[in-house]
């Protein structure tokens, strides 16, 4: 019987991968932190190198994503400029908070750039603006507010704003607003008399209860109040000069 012929032995090579370098953002940051602030022209805001850092730390994570690859400054700085609305008014909300004063080039940027974050930063921003006399800031402050505040209908005596709260108080810069103006820029007398025509039983419930609640430029009569929540809720109380003037009695 003939031997079985071996067959000789294949070696067979493995071939290991290398593990892929991760890229590590936060040192790519350190290299394009100068030429990012240059890129988005945030060099006039004056901070301190390792503010620009913290700041921009999070929106630069975003830009770079997940890549195996280094991508380009340039590259990063054009997907951040995309985003350049939210970004600045992430940037305006974040020195206005961290800065214990803001110098004019500061107020002027976070004036202008604010956004959504202007109920976090309104009351700083205006008492800021009222040290520096930066009359033109408090005109975009207001603006911006009336965009994207809490809206009031009643408006602050002090400040302008269209902020008072119902309890009274300004959310911007803190003034306490009395009943009576609350209830003359409301103008409650002449809405009381326009209900009592419009709506007898509601107008009838508001005297017999002596208030009612007034809710986006309605009047609104105690009964009918709990389908009005989640918006501002005034509470007004009727005066004994309030109830003669509604019948006209008052001189």
């Amino acid at each position: 019987m003939p031997r079985r012929k071996k067959e000789p032995e294949e070696v067979q090579k493995k071939t290991r991968k290398r593990p892929e370098k991760k890229l590590d953002v936060e040192e790519l940051l350190e290299e394009y932190l100068d030429e990012v602030v240059d890129g988005l022209r945030l060099s006039n805001l004056g901070l301190p190198r390792d503010m620009y850092y913290e700041i921009l730390r999070e929106p630069f994570f975003g830009a770079v994503g997940e890549v195996k690859t280094k991508p380009k400054a340039r590259t990063i700085i054009n997907r951040l400029n995309n985003v350049k609305r939210d970004l600045f008014d992430y940037i305006a909300v974040r020195i206005t908070r961290e800065l214990d004063h803001l110098n004019k080039e500061q107020l002027d940027f976070a004036a202008q750039y604010v956004n959504r974050g202007i109920v976090e930063v309104a009351s700083k921003l205006y008492r800021e603006a009222i040290r520096l006399n930066a009359t033109e800031n408090l005109e975009f402050l207001r603006s911006t507010w009336r965009l994207n505040g809490i809206n009031s209908p009643v408006s602050c005596p002090k400040c302008g704003f269209n902020s008072v709260m119902p309890d009274g108080i300004c959310m911007v810069c803190g003034k306490e607003v009395s009943e009576s103006e609350i209830k003359r820029q409301l103008n409650i007398i002449s809405k009381l008399r326009e209900l009592k025509i419009e709506d007898p039983e509601a107008y009838r419930e508001i005297v017999s209860s002596n208030y009612f609640y007034y809710v986006d430029n309605r009047i609104i009569p105690p009964s009918r109040v709990k389908h009005e929540e989640g918006r501002l809720r005034f509470e007004i109380v009727l005066t004994k000069r309030d109830r003669e003037e509604l019948e006209g009695l008052s001189s």
